[in-house]
């Protein structure tokens, strides 16, 4: 997936990695947020295999294998400072890549902000119920799927392998806690079911460094409400000023990034 006007990058500008929950594209997600971040940081949409603009691609099952991509989209549009911010199943993954980040390259990012994902607890089975009647119930409390998805078996028969794909993904993420040196913000939506306010706690074990936790207006997709992403906007920029500050930059000109392309 392509935003228009990419340029050749590096430089001291900070890339912002967002990557988009189970069954959904990052353009779909996040294409509308441009306008607001770009002023602050370059933007990277990373599309996972298998949706959006990758639809025709094999998705991916195991986290090693979704973290080693993305790694390798930011690694491309060589910046020397990073930050991720990922929902749910992309918060995980957000989690994960930070954690190779640190311990296998060497870099700290500056951040990663992890969305409406709790980390698996003891005692609590990790994902969610597989089958097509639990994923439809899933979606509908969601509220994202537009209603002409539910009355169409061409569009279920396409939309449900997809979503079964990313919540395995999804439940294979975060098993390990390994504790991260760069800042880890944790955030969820206060009404939200899957990951409530009080579990976010438990993503301390996975901190070395600077952490803290916020509750969002809205459920589960609370980004996709007025309220809720205006928050969650506020919150990433105020981290970019933050890296901003202690590294004593200033805003530069704009530029955009894809996977598999330089910025």
């Amino acid at each position: 997936m392509i935003l228009p006007g990419d340029s050749p990058g590096g430089g001291s500008r900070m890339l912002l990695c967002l990557l988009s929950y189970a069954g959904s594209s990052a353009r779909q997600v996040f294409g509308s947020w441009q306008a607001e971040l770009e002023p602050y940081a370059d933007v990277l949409l990373y599309e996972l295999p298998g949706r959006g603009a990758r639809s025709g691609e094999r998705r991916l099952e195991q986290p090693a294998d979704a973290v080693r991509e993305v790694c390798q989209a930011i690694d491309a549009c060589g910046r020397a400072r990073v930050g991720i911010i990922g929902h749910s199943l992309g918060g995980m993954l957000a989690y994960e890549t930070a954690v190779t980040w640190e311990y296998l390259h060497g870099r700290e990012l500056e951040f990663t902000i992890v969305s409406g994902a709790c980390p698996p607890r003891e005692g609590r089975e990790a994902g969610l119920p597989l089958d097509d009647g639990s994923l439809l119930r899933s979606l509908r409390e969601w509220g994202a799927t537009p209603g002409e998805v539910f009355e169409s078996e061409e569009l279920l028969a396409w939309v449900l392998p997809m979503l079964r794909s990313d919540l395995t993904l999804g439940s294979r993420c975060g098993a390990d806690l390994v504790p991260l040196t760069s800042r880890l913000i944790a955030v969820t939506g206060e009404s939200d079911p899957e990951c409530p306010p009080e579990d976010l706690t438990a993503w301390k074990r996975a901190a070395r460094g600077d952490f803290e936790t916020y509750a969002a207006p809205g459920g589960h997709l609370y980004l996709n409400e007025s309220a809720g992403r205006r928050f969650l906007i506020d919150r990433i920029t105020q981290e970019i000023a933050l890296s901003d500050r202690r590294h004593d930059t200033a805003p530069a000109d704009t530029c955009k990034a894809e996977k598999g392309s330089p910025c």
